[in-house]
């Protein structure tokens, strides 16, 4: 599975941005971010993005740069 899609916002001009892949499986989002890429509508249209691709979310970039100064010994498992 590709680390990054692409959503297309549909309603804004075909706008195009590279996301961080939203890795928990069952959620009905597409992106880090919280996009559906389409799920639960027709606004969005998503597909994978290519492996060189390079993420142009800056919600995305935020919330990473936000994480990655954690460990996994900084959370509970349940």
């Amino acid at each position: 599975m590709p680390r990054f899609v692409i959503v297309t916002m549909l309603e804004d001009g075909d706008e195009e941005f590279v996301h961080i892949r939203n890795g928990i499986e069952g959620s009905d989002y597409v992106t880090l971010c919280g996009l559906d890429g389409g799920v639960s509508g027709s606004e969005q249209s998503s597909r994978p993005a290519s492996k060189n691709a390079k993420v142009t979310c800056r919600q995305c970039w935020g919330i990473w740069l936000a994480c990655r100064g954690l460990k996994t010994t900084d959370f509970k498992a349940e």
